[in-house]
């Protein structure tokens, strides 16, 4: 919401307000959890403008249209059961998010509804158990995904 100061309460409510008055410039919607940790813009010529939320267990992916706005949930990607995600990256103009988790993966996630279109091979790691990926990063000019372990490590991994 371009126009608008987009906000998050810890127990998920979404705001938008306007940015000079304070105004409510949408009702106020639910998120699909109760704990969200991020908030992030969505903007570019391959996805709906809208916000992602995100938090350590599950990323929905919001749009945002209209005036005044309207917002909708256009879905909730979970990861597998126990899987902690890292704050993700958002690549609007490609229609996709990078995410990492704790089950050594990168996940690409799809900006219009939510569906894990890819994920990476797994990191190999001499630290197998319990090493976390840190926020991916698209290197467009070489085609990697750079990103750091919680052991201490920087990968450069190929597009997927």
């Amino acid at each position: 919401a371009s126009a608008g100061l987009a906000c998050l309460t810890p127990s998920g409510e979404l705001r938008v307000l306007d940015k000079t008055t304070g105004e409510p410039q949408a009702p106020a919607f639910t998120t699909a959890f109760a704990a969200p940790t991020g908030l992030a813009r969505v903007t570019g010529t391959g996805a709906t403008p809208g916000l992602v939320v995100s938090s350590a267990s599950q990323l929905q992916i919001l749009t945002v249209t209209g005036a005044p706005y309207a917002i909708a949930s256009a879905g909730v990607w979970p990861p597998a059961v126990g899987v902690t995600l890292s704050t993700p990256s958002i690549y609007g103009d490609l229609g996709f998010l990078l995410v990492g988790g704790s089950d050594r993966r990168l996940h690409r996630i799809s900006l219009a509804d939510a569906t894990e279109q890819a994920q990476s091979p797994q990191v190999g790691t001499q630290n197998a158990g319990g090493i976390r990926l840190g926020q991916p990063v698209l290197d467009t000019a070489t085609g990697r995904c750079l990103f750091g372990t919680s052991d201490g490590h920087i990968w450069a991994l190929p597009s997927f």
